[in-house]
């Protein structure tokens, strides 16, 4: 499997469901969704800069593409496409 570094922003619904809720519902909930793909989260850190959080995932190859097209069809977060880290 390969790691991938994910980083997205927060629109202002998903920032105010993030105050309301503990921080680690938002990790477990990616550990899960990544899990369903046969992937795994390798680190989740929140962050006070341009990016609202950042992410190391491992996927098979296969997953990228799908979870890239997932990920910006959500409506409380937008996350951009990388390449493989490693």
């Amino acid at each position: 499997m390969r790691k991938y570094l994910f980083h997205g922003k927060y629109t202002p619904e998903g920032f105010k469901g993030l105050q309301q809720e503990d921080g680690s519902v938002r990790i477990d909930v990616a550990r899960q969704g990544l899990g369903s793909v046969r992937g795994s989260l390798g680190a989740f850190y929140y962050s006070c800069d341009e990016e609202d959080f950042h992410i190391i995932v491992n996927l098979p190859d296969y997953v990228c593409a799908m979870l890239n097209v997932t990920l910006e069809g959500m409506p409380a977060r937008h996350s951009t496409s990388v390449p493989p880290i490693c």
